[in-house]
């Protein structure tokens, strides 16, 4: 199964307090002849798989487990609109309860007792940043002010500021559509262009989910660029109006998300402390779905390596045990680090499936960096037939590779092979100037690129690897 399949993104994106929340109102309203279903889901917990027709049915292809799929994706969703009317809209529901409240007191003509209601309603609504629903508040005190004996100044001016609110995140929605369809190579500019067209700025007036939205697409713009650093100016903004939000929203998933965002975002410009920083606040959270809590382990992990911290960081990895393709190129990089070549090939070994299977539910890019990662072992290990074989196996993506832009890869594999062909080519200036073509720069933001090119460096100035890595990532601080 795709990782891409719905079903499956759906399932890895629930937290264990979901994961056990589903199969109580699953088995509570499952048939016996129907217990397949949660098989299924214990199963899709679990990560993609394969033949899974045939663990439940006993054969492949069964139009009966396709029916299993689609009843439990509707099962999941009911699950999850229910669910999220209890936590999610907590703080929207008891506002709306409020408004209803009030009106309803209104028409009895229980003017102190509609206005202290509404007044809270409207402190609920401004706390949680629910500026449409507020919105409604504000028109049910307008109609009957002269009632509830009202400042009517102050009631106008507080309405005219929440609809300066509602509009500022309104045409937030209108830059997230106008970018999103209309592709453009310059992504970055074309964004920043769009925001000053709409008049949007990043500040404390913009709700969190706002925040997170906007940094989302400043941040994919960046990765398309290939460069983080472009966009520290709104990082920076970003960080600044989320330390002016009310407590009320720091338990939110749009805020863990924007924290996630923010480590993650960080960590790539090479500011590891600040990522540590969102990912601790990250931790003391129960919301995480599994895959997030991977994807923080991971990140904790690569940024305590690069810190000087590498034991924190492999026995964090070792810990976890994570059955990922990307953790064990991660730790297999660490142990490599470390002058533990085998060490870094068992963990290699641990993967479970073919290349093409990692290709599905990864990234091309990703499984050849792996290749390359397990050429680089052969070579420490001085195993020549396994490094040519290895070399044959990257040289047959080559096509690929060109075609999405990794020609650096290609690259990595020329001076990979000249270095082990001849020991003594490591020390000319031919090969010096061949290393220098590679930019550093080009590679800050790609942990498996920096870990290829500090290889080299290491090789060529005899010096060990982890030294040359932390000085690499220290120049570009």
């Amino acid at each position: 199964m795709n990782k891409n399949d719905d079903l499956i993104r759906l399932i890895q994106g629930l937290n264990e307090a979901e994961a056990v929340g589903y199969l109580a109102f699953a088995k509570a309203r499952t048939k016996r002849t129907d217990a397949r279903q949660i098989k299924l889901f214990n199963y899709l917990r679990k990560g993609p798989q394969s033949d899974l027709s045939t663990k439940l049915y006993g054969k492949k292809g069964n139009n009966a487990y396709y029916a299993l799929k689609s009843r439990l994706q509707q099962n999941l969703v009911q699950y999850l609109a229910i669910q999220g009317f209890e936590t999610d809209q907590r703080a929207e529901m008891e506002t709306l309860r409020l408004l209803l409240a009030g009106r309803k007191l209104l028409q009895r003509e229980c003017y102190s007792l509609a206005r202290k209601t509404l007044k809270k309603a409207e402190k609920l609504a401004k706390d949680s940043e629910e500026f449409n629903l507020l919105h409604e508040v504000y028109l049910t005190m307008i109609s009957a002010a002269h009632l509830m004996k009202i400042d009517a100044g102050k009631l106008k001016s507080a309405w005219e500021a929440n609809r300066v609110l509602i509009d500022k995140n309104d045409r937030l929605a209108l830059l997230f559509m106008n970018f999103k369809t209309n592709p453009d190579a310059q992504r970055l500019k074309t964004l920043r262009k769009l925001s000053s067209e709409l008049e949007i700025e990043i500040s404390s007036d913009l709700s969190v989910k706002s925040l997170f939205e906007i940094l989302d697409l400043y941040t994919d713009a960046a990765s398309r660029e290939g460069n983080y650093h472009l966009i520290t100016a709104e990082l920076e903004m970003v960080e600044k109006a989320l330390t002016s939000k009310h407590p009320s929203l720091l338990n939110t998933h749009n805020y863990y998300d924007l924290l996630f965002l923010l480590a993650l975002s960080f960590s790539r410009i090479t500011q590891f402390n600040r990522a540590l920083h969102y990912l601790s606040l990250l931790q003391k959270s129960d919301q995480q779905s599994k895959s997030r809590t991977e994807e923080v382990i991971m990140l904790q992990a690569l940024c305590n390596n690069y810190l000087g911290k590498a034991m924190e960081a492999i026995k964090c990895l070792e810990h976890a045990a994570l059955d990922r393709l990307d953790a064990k190129c991660l730790l297999a990089s660490f142990y490599l680090q470390q002058r533990q070549p085998e060490k870094a090939l068992r963990q290699l070994n641990k993967l479970k499936h073919q290349d093409l299977y990692y290709e599905r539910h990864y990234t091309v890019q990703l499984v050849v960096k792996k290749n390359l990662l397990l050429l680089l072992i052969y070579v420490d290990l001085k195993m020549e037939n396994l490094v040519d074989s290895q070399h044959r196996k990257i040289q047959r993506k080559r096509t690929t590779l060109e075609k999405i832009g990794e020609e650096r890869i290609l690259d990595f594999l020329r001076l990979i092979l000249i270095s082990n062909e001849n020991r003594n080519a490591l020390l000319t200036k031919s090969f010096s100037d061949k290393l220098e073509e590679l930019t550093i720069s080009d590679f800050a933001e790609d942990v498996f690129a920096m870990s290829f090119y500090a290889w080299l460096k290491s090789k060529s100035e005899n010096r060990p690897l982890y030294e040359v890595t932390l000085e690499l990532v220290q120049n570009m601080t």
